[in-house]
């Protein structure tokens, strides 16, 4: 049906950067729009939006298919926008595949109309707000599929948009919202214009979409080159070290925002847990997560204050956070496909970003079939050693205080007495050491399950460890990853010295090596601008002051520590 010649095709392909001499008033926006655009620090348009926004003003039916990242949710906002303004639109329907991108669609509306220009009706949040949000009239309704039906069924939502756009189109079919957009598509009858957006467009997508809309113009950007736009790296080791291989590349990256992608549920909590024994605080989304909790991890990771963010592709459908830097995927993907849709979560509009992947010696042919199939050439590279992970640390503190020098700072009395002394070369290369301390000898890496019992060097007396007491718990907002993440990069330890944790409500319980105990109690360690207390507690065994309360978090499959024989 798009072929033939009913069908109004417009092709264009991707550049590496947007046209300067394109802008947001060359493609019909009226001024006040452009002008907000501006002031926002956006002026050029991205080619799906120079594509789809005239043709959107102008009326029909439209397929829009680009790569993720691409600016196609600005595409199909801003003449919605334009047409509501003029006077000419009163009322579209947004439906998009999952609560977050809702969400995020929703709060870009908001921008351009007002509060009261978008109403947000998605599942997982109870219903009355929604009822009172829809009863106010918006001109934009965005929501998932069910929840609108919901709304629809129940009398709260009336089926009088005019416009329908539906966002990521794939996704809600692959998800099994088939029934649903049958349900929205036809109650709103066949005079409405039909906006469809789309990342690919598989058989099966082209099955359902010819029966809902009618003459579409097209517009097909970057179908060929899938995220080959995105620098592409892969190491390879052996079956087993995976998991500590992905942990030194993140230890090695230090990435700003990273998103990691793993196969299962399980790999979530074992990636986080890995990461924390590096001094690495990460935390996961998936099945498991309430609503609330889910969005509490994804708001510190959209705010900058969580570097990585680990999850399934199912978990982290509709995921649409500006800024990651890197992603990294743990193992072979599940196909060609979803290897495109991960890697193109970074590098979005022209940003800055790279994809790692970390695969055993088994599946690298198959990772690279996938590559291939994805119009991809991931460069090959060896995993980097503890000393270039320092090298890195280093010239990254270089840079801070390359950017520092010049602000008029004043040297301490301390530090002038000891340059007197030493020479300011030796002191800076003493507070260089200090700062970042020189790799330990290289040691092969040692999968997850073998490292929880790997004796620790050094570790002597004792069989029972000691059990120590830390002041911060629950309450304070620490989970057990972000507690031996705390440790590990305060002290200097490592997370296999640490054993058994129960976290309550105002303090944590922790088991560790005796060579790490007197390494804890001697250091200073802070949480959130404030001093933290640490003491011995009882002897391991001994019971405990306090239970934990129900729903506190214990490693219950981390035992007391015990350092093999």
């Amino acid at each position: 049906m798009f072929e033939g010649p009913a069908a109004h095709t417009v092709r264009m392909t991707i550049e590496p950067a947007a046209d300067a001499t394109s802008n947001f008033a060359s493609t019909g926006l009226p001024n006040e729009l452009v002008e907000r655009l501006a002031a926002r620090g956006i002026s050029i348009p991205t080619p799906v939006q120079l594509a789809v926004i005239p043709l959107a003003l102008a009326g029909g039916d439209i397929l829009a298919q680009a790569r993720t990242g691409s600016g196609k949710t600005l595409a199909f906002l801003l003449p919605l926008a334009a047409r509501i303004q003029a006077g000419e639109l009163k009322r579209a329907w947004v439906v998009c595949p999952t609560r977050e991108l809702a969400q995020q669609c929703a709060r870009e509306a908001r921008t351009l109309l007002g509060e009261q220009g978008c109403a947000v009706c998605v599942g997982g949040v109870p219903a009355f707000q929604q009822v009172r949000e829809l009863r106010a009239n918006p001109p934009i309704v965005v929501g998932t599929p069910g929840r609108l039906c919901d709304h629809l069924h129940h009398g709260h939502l009336k089926p009088d948009a005019e416009i329908l756009v539906l966002d990521e189109a794939d996704q809600m079919l692959d998800l099994g919202f088939k029934d649903e957009l049958d349900t929205l598509v036809k109650d709103l009858g066949a005079d409405v214009g039909r906006w469809l957006f789309s990342a690919t467009f598989p058989p099966h997508v082209q099955e359902v979409v010819s029966r809902w809309l009618e003459q579409p113009k097209i517009v097909r950007l970057d179908t060929q080159q899938g995220a080959s736009h995105v620098p592409q790296k892969v190491v390879v080791v052996r079956k087993g070290q995976e998991l500590a291989a992905l942990s030194r590349l993140i230890q090695a990256l230090e990435p700003g925002r990273a998103l990691t992608f793993v196969r299962t549920r399980e790999q979530v909590e074992e990636v986080v847990q890995a990461l924390a024994r590096e001094g690495v605080e990460a935390a996961g989304i998936s099945g498991d997560l309430t609503q609330d909790a889910r969005e509490r991890v994804l708001g510190r990771f959209r705010d900058g204050k969580l570097a990585v963010l680990v999850g399934t592709d199912v978990a982290a459908r509709g995921i649409d956070v500006p800024g990651v830097t890197h992603v990294f995927n743990l193992g072979l993907p599940p196909s060609a496909e979803s290897y495109t849709h991960r890697v193109g979560r970074t590098a979005r509009a022209g940003a800055a970003g790279e994809a790692w992947t970390v695969v055993c010696q088994l599946d690298r042919s198959r990772f690279l079939r996938q590559a291939s199939t994805a119009r991809c050439r991931p460069e090959e590279v060896p995993l980097p050693t503890g000393a270039a992970i320092v090298d890195a640390r280093r010239v990254r503190l270089a840079r801070r205080v390359e950017e520092t020098l010049g602000e008029g700072l004043g040297l301490p009395p301390s530090f002038r007495a000891l340059m007197d002394a030493h020479g300011a070369e030796a002191v800076l290369a003493a507070l260089v050491h200090r700062l970042v301390p020189d790799a330990p000898p290289e040691r092969p890496v040692v999968p997850p399950q073998q490292m929880m019992r790997a004796t620790p060097g050094g570790t002597g007396g004792s069989s029972e460890g000691v059990s120590l007491y830390i002041g911060v718990g629950l309450m304070d907002g620490i989970t057990p990853a972000s507690l031996i993440a705390m440790l590990c990069r305060s002290t200097g330890i490592t997370g296999h010295q640490i054993g058994r944790l129960r976290v309550f409500d105002r303090h944590t319980i922790v088991a560790v090596a005796d060579s790490a105990a007197p390494v804890i109690l001697g250091q200073a360690l802070h949480h959130r601008g404030r001093a933290v207390p640490v003491r011995l507690d009882e002897p391991i065994g001994a019971p405990s002051r306090e239970r934990p309360r129900v729903g506190g978090q214990v490693r219950a499959n981390r035992p007391p520590y015990r350092p093999s024989k």
